[in-house]
């Protein structure tokens, strides 16, 4: 994920790997390290599709976040008391339908995100996925790093998620 990320031509990862085999480790700790080599501070939106995932995210990446870096939930009626106030936190752990309701009432910052990580990302392709990341500009050459997790490279229908992505980083 780190060359990816460093890859000009790249602005995405997908990694697919079975159930229990480290999808969101992987992921926290290529953030990690990405974190870790950049010259400034970077934020990181993780989005999930329900908030049960949303809490679970959060809790598996404390162990990769510095004592510094704060976080917040977005979603099941939590958030801050502003969605200006997401500027305070280094993650932001998001349920995808309040990220989305958030920005048909322009009050989601799209642009103060440099990673945005999908977890079950087979689930991109529904309308209000595709509008979240098309707010955001996720994996685009002006817009932050994308990164999806998922079991099943491809969308229920059977449809591909080469739109997002190039080829897994890693597949298991």
């Amino acid at each position: 994920i780190l060359e990816r990320y460093t890859d000009r031509y790249s602005r995405s990862a997908l990694v697919v790997l079975a159930t229990g085999l480290g999808k969101t480790v992987t992921a926290a700790e290529a953030v990690r390290r990405i974190r870790a080599q950049s010259t400034r501070p970077l934020r990181v939106l993780v989005i999930a599709h329900t908030i049960d995932l949303v809490h679970q995210l959060e809790r598996s990446f404390w162990p990769f976040m510095s004592s510094e870096d704060a976080s917040c939930i977005v979603g099941g009626g939590e958030k801050p008391s502003s969605y200006d106030e997401l500027l305070k936190y280094a993650f932001v752990f998001a349920v995808r339908d309040s990220i989305f309701e958030a920005q048909e009432r322009s009050l989601f910052p799209n642009e103060i995100f440099d990673i945005v990580v999908v977890d079950e990302c087979h689930h991109l392709g529904s309308r209000t996925y595709e509008a979240v990341l098309d707010g955001l500009e996720a994996g685009t050459k002006s817009g932050p790093f994308l990164i999806g997790l998922t079991a099943t490279p491809w969308r229920p229908g059977g449809e591909s998620l080469g739109p997002r992505f190039d080829d897994p980083v890693v597949q298991v």
